[in-house]
């Protein structure tokens, strides 16, 4: 494989398209089949609730005999120990439940197998089936790594068939979490803004996968939430979710001691997080021999201790964040070139706060919430001065400044409203550039016009018509004037969150 990379984000164009589950996976087979030189390509699923097979054969349906028996197989020996097959040439006694003609061209043929285990999505199981011309052990690993990450996606591909059993999985995740405790219903992942609805839409299709994953961005943008509520909201919500921060190492000190301390860290974590989450924050501050220790075990689910002499078998799923690009940490020689091929085939980009500003509003009224209930005021709205004094700042420290300042306001403030004057004293600064004091009578009329229908709207949910009933005025003039000052109704709903 001289690019692999190109091969997962070709086969990846199929995985991810908006298209019927058979439609993608028939073209992703056909891939298999064109672009790599297969010569035989099968995908067989089957449905753990209602035990109905679902089968995904490309081309030649004569093998269907076949591909069964490797099914029973597979499933009931090798996907036990979640391990892939490699066979150089196809068994003797599964040659033998093919027709004659077939018979005699497995007999001819010198073919090799590559059987992946699909065992850890909660509803499907099955396998990934290749036969490929023989090629020696270590040319059938190389293909086998490849195939393996593959098999991720698919998994992830699968939940596109899961909705007749929705009702099963929120009964799975509902044991898992329980009630949400107040500390739980904290954790939410506001999304207002076109490009973070996106995001949140693209993470929750990680939900019922397995496969490790690369979100980065800037300090302070939601990564590390995001990570935490994929967990919580995962059938690993019961297991344990570890996040660690990798810290750059010291000078002055030994380096192979220090690498051999993080290597020991770094297998305790895994262990540690059997069956959960591992979150690794920064993890491009990791040597070059963590790095190799933790790609090992990303694709063959296998942990090899310094002081054991057996590897042990571990499930765990790993979420890794930066605030550099893949690209960025593998040109600056961060990250070794096993692992960005691994981690570079689908990462999530989380934008500055400032480049987002429909989740300003939205943030600021979560937080206020929060800290209003916790100093026990009845805070509950921001006048217009102010919303405009916090849309203007570039917020440079992202979400956690933004959250630091509603904390300062809220403590401040002693009436029911917060206002330009209590916000801290870097953002009164702005208000002498705002103009604020330079506007005419109209405008002013104007400020105060849009921060009456804000509150009123807020009261209401960005429902127009009780607004109007509020308000005492017509459903049309509360609809006119919700357009001109751009008060559409999801700054006001909760919906739009990973929650």
């Amino acid at each position: 494989m001289h690019d692999s990379l190109y091969y997962i984000k070709k086969a990846l164009f199929f995985l991810t398209a908006e298209a019927p589950f058979e439609k993608n996976i028939q073209k992703f087979l056909s891939f298999l089949h064109e672009d790599l030189a297969y010569t035989h390509t099968a995908l067989l699923l089957e449905n753990t609730l209602t035990g109905n097979e679902i089968l995904a054969v490309e081309k030649n349906e004569s093998r269907f005999q076949i591909l069964a028996e490797i099914q029973k197989e597979s499933l009931k020996k090798f996907a036990e120990h979640k391990s892939p097959v490699l066979l150089q040439s196809i068994p003797e006694h599964i040659k033998a439940l093919s027709s004659y003609e077939e018979e005699n061209i497995l007999s001819t043929q010198k073919i090799s197998l590559i059987i992946i285990p699909l065992k850890t999505h909660p509803i499907f199981s099955g396998l990934l089936y290749v036969e490929l011309p023989t090629q020696n052990l270590a040319d059938l690993e190389t293909q086998k790594n490849l195939l393996e990450i593959l098999s991720f996606y698919i998994l992830s591909l699968c939940q596109q068939i899961t909705n007749p059993y929705e009702s099963v999985l929120q009964n799975i995740h509902s044991e898992n979490h329980g009630s949400l405790t107040e500390k739980e219903d904290k954790l939410q992942f506001i999304a207002h803004s076109k490009i973070m609805r996106k995001l949140v839409r693209q993470i929750q299709q990680h939900i019922l996968g397995t496969a490790p994953l690369f979100f980065h961005g800037q300090d302070g943008v939601g990564k590390e939430l995001a990570a935490q509520l994929l967990h919580t909201r995962s059938a690993r919500a019961k297991f344990p979710l570890i996040n660690y921060e990798c810290s750059s190492p010291l000078e002055g000190k030994d380096s192979s001691f220090l690498t051999n301390n993080e290597i020991l860290k770094l297998e305790k974590l895994i262990e540690s997080a059997q069956n959960g989450t591992l979150i690794l924050q920064n993890f491009e501050f990791l040597s070059p021999n963590s790095q190799q220790v933790l790609y090992a075990f990303l694709t063959t689910k296998k942990l090899q201790k310094i002081e054991n002499i057996h590897p042990i078998t571990l499930d765990v799923r790993v979420i890794c964040t930066s605030t550099c690009s893949p690209e960025t940490l593998f040109k600056n020689r961060k990250i070794t070139a096993d692992f960005y091929k691994y981690i570079a085939v689908f990462p999530h980009f989380f934008p500055e706060l400032s480049k987002r500003k429909q989740d300003i509003i939205p943030l600021i009224e979560y937080f206020l919430q929060i800290y209003a209930k916790k100093i026990q005021k009845n805070i509950t709205r921001i006048s217009s001065s102010a919303r405009e004094l916090l849309l203007a700042y570039p917020w440079k420290g992202n979400i956690p400044e933004l959250q630091h300042v509603i904390k300062y306001a809220s403590a401040n403030c002693t009436e029911g409203v917060i206002r330009a004057y209590h916000l801290p004293p870097t953002l009164q600064i702005n208000n002498a550039d705002s103009g604020y004091e330079s506007r005419s009578f109209n405008e002013h009329v104007a400020l105060f016009e849009q921060e009456l229908l804000t509150d009123s709207l807020q009261k209401t949910n960005g429902n127009m018509l009780e607004t109007a009933r509020a308000l005492r005025v017509s459903y049309r003039i509360v609809q006119y004037k919700a357009k001109k000052y751009n008060l559409h109704k999801g700054l006001f709903s909760s919906k739009n969150s990973l929650s």
